[in-house]
């Protein structure tokens, strides 16, 4: 069906960039995300036979065979995209995680949305495509089951996503920031697997319940797209799923400690155990890192969440990042080759603690083991016209999200007639059997198991 859109050309190597998300933000469970700027990338050559690098986050505890969940992810995107059937043909991947699996930052979405792009992108399709990435989020919609993480992952910024009937295709919304967010999490080092987290949820809930959400849900639109942050002290309050998982660690605590050190908004993020709290940037769009009156609330929040971790013997880490509005990226199309090396002094940074961005390391917390890495802000060559034609792509998408929102929801009718035809394999009911790679082959997992 995509080969009637274009007529690609299959690509050597591909090496896409995908951020960090924080899913469900209090009230807004399975349908609210936001994407922050952490990254993680991976590079794609074909080769003569298999092959696998991790670098950063996860190289102690992920596969480094067909099981890891890159190349199963890779696989379902490249024969989904195929135009033609045939085996998929060898090739090494590299990847580069500054997300940390199973702390609620959305890495099993990352990695799924990196593979399957970079399937349709070393099939020739633009990963950065209305219509292509419709097709992606479709098919990490439906593999996961919820499209919360994805939809940010894919499209950027926060963004409202659900399934409008069980037959239709997923939709998602970008809803406006108003102003300059600063995310400051504390990310426990411990790991918290989304299937334990969501098996503590009740059934049923009250009545009470769901209205005190709905109402906190829409108070958080309003303070977003307003850019009246303050309110988001009562807009990311929730009833339904925070109370349960807060059983588990001190949760209630250190959204509380953040929340009186000046932060706007906490909650969990995701299925935890990460904390996410956000500050806001000047009236004029600066971050906090720009700021010096947002970087001291950052860093008044961070020490805030320091000490209450130390009161609560809950060791972890600090991180400050930016919302950033665009998501998955094709970061360099022209290279050649393959290797973390490509990324080493070519704009890699490490997950950026608060440290980092607003002053000196602070003592107390402790935070075993190297230094998360990486944060890929550009991976491949700083110059040239690979990083002119993502330029002039930013460009075409920018009045996109200014006059519709973004694709699909809300796209021009050419637009939703040209991917139409490519919606059709998904649109499954929403109890069917898990999306494959080929029939008879693995089911997609989490990257954490």
């Amino acid at each position: 069906a995509l080969s009637a859109l274009v007529a690609p050309a299959a690509r050597q190597s591909v090496a896409v960039r995908v951020p960090a998300t924080s899913a469900n933000m209090g009230p807004g469970y399975d349908c609210l995300g936001l994407a922050l700027g952490e990254y993680n990338v991976l590079e794609v050559e074909r080769a003569t036979e298999f092959g696998l690098d991790i670098v950063g986050e996860g190289t102690a505890s992920l596969p480094r065979d067909q099981s890891n969940y890159y190349y199963r992810a890779f696989v379902l995107g490249y024969e989904a995209s195929a135009v033609s059937p045939g085996p998929v043909p060898p090739v090494a991947l590299t990847c580069t995680n500054a997300i940390p699996p199973a702390r609620g930052m959305g890495s099993s979405s990352a990695c799924l949305v990196a593979g399957v792009s970079a399937g349709f992108a070393l099939n020739g399709f633009d990963p950065e495509d209305a219509a292509v990435r419709m097709r992606v989020y479709q098919i990490c919609a439906e593999q996961e089951g919820h499209p919360d993480n994805v939809a940010p992952a894919i499209y950027g910024g926060l963004q409202l996503s659900f399934r409008p009937g069980p037959e239709s295709p997923f939709v998602a919304q970008r809803i406006p920031i108003r102003g300059a967010v600063t995310a400051v999490l504390f990310v426990p080092d411990f790991e918290l697997p989304t299937k334990e987290a969501r098996a503590l949820l009740k059934d049923t809930v009250l009545r009470t319940d769901a209205v005190h959400n709905i109402s906190r849900a829409a108070m958080l639109v309003h303070a977003f797209s307003s850019g009246q942050l303050h309110l988001l002290r009562w807009g990311s309050e929730d009833a339904l799923h925070q109370p349960q998982r807060g059983t588990l660690f001190p949760l209630q605590p250190m959204i509380d400690s953040a929340l009186a050190a000046g932060a706007a908004g906490a909650w969990l993020s995701g299925a935890g155990p990460t904390i996410c709290a956000v500050v806001s940037g000047s009236a004029d769009g600066q971050a906090a890192e720009d700021d010096s009156m947002a970087a001291l609330r950052a860093s008044e929040v961070a020490a805030a969440f320091e000490r209450s971790a130390r009161e609560h013997n809950m060791p972890g880490r600090v991180v400050v990042t930016p919302v950033v509005q665009d998501g998955v990226e094709l970061i360099d199309e022209s290279y050649g080759g393959r290797g973390s090396e490509r990324c080493a002094g070519a704009g890699v940074r490490s997950a950026r603690a608060l440290p980092r961005a607003v002053g000196a390391r602070r003592q107390g917390v402790p935070a075993p083991g190297p230094r998360p890495l990486p944060r890929a802000a550009h991976c491949g060559r700083t110059g040239g016209p690979a990083r002119a034609q993502q330029a002039q792509r930013r460009e075409r998408r920018a009045p996109q999200r200014e006059s519709a929102g973004q694709q699909p929801f809300g796209a021009p009718e050419t637009t939703r007639e040209a991917s139409s035809a490519a919606l059709q394999q998904a649109r499954r009911p929403p109890h069917a059997a898990p999306l494959t790679a080929a029939a008879g082959r693995f089911p997609l997992k989490s990257c954490a198991e």
